[in-house]
């Protein structure tokens, strides 16, 4: 199973800059893909060059809202390298991490609405060496993952095993002989509920039809949790049809 996590919703979208001086816009959607400013977009990221010739992205709702700002090493990798910056609803700071390298080195801070501290971690190339988390009053609490995935009622494979019990091969797909693999992109949203599900990749509509079907019909996950509150998490899972 392949998953996209939104938590802190983290994105890469390759960009080329033509001009330097330039500021340069992509528009993404609600599964972090990249799309054009007509389409259906969800959120959008400016990029311009600091002074010290360093890429800067700025990302905003599709109403403005900022939402956070990213370090990256140049213009062509684009990995996160230096700070990112994250601001919850009303602009407070929510998050801060330090980055070298797209590997978090240095500190993943979290803040409660009030500003207090919520969290301090401390990594070393992706490593966490140290973990601290606080009260909203700002007492020492016992420690808390930070990201948890949602859960599919009994685990990975029951979910693989309601797949299989549930998905109908097609009679038409068997009589022309159709088979292949479907990529289907889903979100568990914060009630653990299936939503925004669309296919990925597929090349014959019954079979992706099917896959849409089956992935619609899934039972309330278990939802993931980011900071100790829930969150929406993408999947992308494929979907395999073949004829014995």
């Amino acid at each position: 199973m392949k998953y996209l996590v939104w938590f802190s919703t983290i994105f890469q979208c390759f960009l080329t800059i033509q001009n330097s001086s330039a500021q340069d816009t992509i528009y993404i959607d609600v599964h972090s893909k990249k799309v054009n400013e007509n389409d259906n977009y969800d959120k959008y990221e400016v990029f311009r060059l600091n002074d010290k010739n360093k890429l800067i992205g700025t990302v905003y709702s599709k109403n403005d809202r900022l939402i956070r700002i990213i370090e990256y090493n140049n213009r062509t990798d684009l990995k996160y390298d230096g700070k990112l910056i994250e601001f919850d609803t009303l602009g407070n700071v929510k998050k801060e991490v330090d980055y070298v390298l797209n590997k978090k080195s240095g500190y993943l801070k979290t803040y409660f609405s009030n500003g207090k501290l919520k969290r301090s971690e401390k990594y070393l190339l992706d490593s966490m060496i140290k973990s601290n988390c606080y009260t909203k009053s700002g007492l020492d609490t016992s420690y808390y993952p930070y990201e948890v995935m949602p859960m599919f009622p009994g685990g990975e494979k029951e979910f693989v095993r309601f797949i299989r019990k549930n998905v109908i091969y097609p009679k038409l797909a068997r009589n022309k002989g159709y088979a292949g693999t479907v990529y289907i992109d889903f979100i568990i949203d914060e009630k653990g509920k299936p939503s925004n599900v669309r296919v990925k990749e597929g090349k014959y509509k019954v079979l992706n039809d099917e896959a849409l079907r089956i992935i619609s019909i899934m039972p309330i996950w278990i939802p993931g949790r980011s900071d100790g509150d829930p969150v929406p998490v993408q999947y992308t899972f494929p979907v395999s049809f073949k004829i014995n």
